[in-house]
């Protein structure tokens, strides 16, 4: 019996080090790119976020789409913005966040009053960005975690932490071609509460017409209404999210039929 005991033990332990290697190594990677904790402004709100200023174009293009997440784009920013003007939508809401980077906007949905967040992306480096993220800002006192979800995944194979339904899906800048619009539906109509109060919004740069037309053909398809609202108006309160220029991005809210 004490033989199986110390086997166990010692497994735990190999884990715990090997999860704790894996967590440095990803640290090291995210400081040889240059993340650094920034102090986020959103009016009365202080967010307190690992990220990156700007990504350099060689490490762009060696990396591909893996550093993008860690940048604060413009359209989180003027999602921050939309849902500051229309917090009382998120008091005590269940709220998931897909493509989530740094967690800006979900973080930001938790200061603003929901009563639980959940911040999800595929990228190992903002998984990263995000557990730091959510450690930085524990003082919100609210139900905040992310897990890796792929979009179009089945709901049998997605972590335990994500749970069945939301009432507020969002997203920043998360419709950025057509091969994605499927997969990205079939996620939001797995976990999307089936009343007519639940929301989808995103943030969304029209780039190209196939795109478009995908993304309303499938709103038709699964029942949902879209709104579009282009003009959101600048913020009274102290606001430095980023200085980039948000004009073509529009706020996508979707409700179903």
């Amino acid at each position: 019996m004490n033989s199986n005991i110390n086997d166990n033990t010692q497994q735990i332990f190999q884990a715990d080090r090997e999860e704790d290697c894996n967590n440095s190594s990803l640290d090291q990677c995210l400081a040889f790119f240059g993340v650094k904790s920034q102090t986020v402004y959103l009016g009365e709100h202080i967010l307190y976020l690992h990220c990156l200023n700007e990504i350099p174009a060689a490490m762009a293009l060696q990396s591909g789409s893996d550093l993008t997440g860690l940048k604060i784009w413009p359209g989180a920013d003027l999602l921050c913005r939309f849902l500051y003007q229309r917090r009382e939508w998120l008091q005590g809401k269940r709220v998931l966040e897909l493509g989530a980077g740094v967690g800006l906007v979900g973080l930001f949905a938790a200061a603003l009053g929901c009563s639980s967040v959940l911040l999800t992306d595929v990228c190992e480096l903002s998984l990263r960005c995000l557990q730091k993220n959510i450690q930085a800002n524990c003082v919100l006192n609210v139900d905040v975690h992310c897990c890796s979800l792929r979009w179009g995944q089945s709901s049998e194979n997605v972590e335990t932490k994500i749970s069945k339904t939301y009432d507020l899906i969002i997203g920043s800048e998360v419709i950025y071609n057509q091969n994605c619009v499927e997969q990205l539906f079939e996620t939001v109509e797995n976990h999307l509460e089936q009343t007519n109060e639940a929301m989808f919004v995103v943030s969304h740069l029209s780039r190209f017409e196939a795109t478009e037309k995908i993304l309303w053909s499938r709103c038709q398809q699964h029942g949902f209404s879209i709104e579009t609202i282009s003009d959101i108006g600048e913020p009274c309160l102290p606001w430095s999210v980023v200085d980039e220029d948000s004009s073509g991005i529009s706020i996508l809210v979707l409700t179903r039929c």
